[in-house]
């Protein structure tokens, strides 16, 4: 029985992560400097992600995600093939901010979406 082939080879992934963290975090217009604060690591802990010299974890996978408001598949060059997320990157950014709310908040919120629909 042969294995079959694996579609992502790690290299190529670990290099889609770094594109995709560089160009994320330069959309946003922050350097690697508060990107790694932001994080809680070394400035050049950001630089060896970015250039693919670093695996990133799954655990930083997810909090980049959560910090960079971006889907992890979008981190993982994923968007292709998951075309879901990107058709619906609008309503992924507005329930990554709405779990972050407190009670308050989610009123505020909930209070203004009722004033608005009316």
């Amino acid at each position: 029985m042969t294995m079959p082939t694996p579609k992502y080879r790690d290299e190529e992934l670990h290099a889609a992560v770094g594109r995709a963290i560089r160009e994320s975090r330069e959309g946003r217009g922050w350097t690697q400097e508060q990107l790694a604060e932001r994080l809680d690591v070394q400035p050049a802990t950001v630089s060896r992600m970015e250039t693919a010299k670093h695996v990133v974890s799954l655990s930083m996978l997810f909090k980049l995600g959560e910090i960079l408001e971006i889907p992890v598949a979008q981190l993982l060059g994923l968007d292709e093939d998951e075309r879901w997320y990107t058709e619906n990157a609008d309503e992924i950014a507005l329930v990554t901010k709405w779990r972050r709310l407190d009670g308050d908040g989610r009123r505020l919120v909930l209070d203004l979406l009722g004033k608005l629909g009316r």
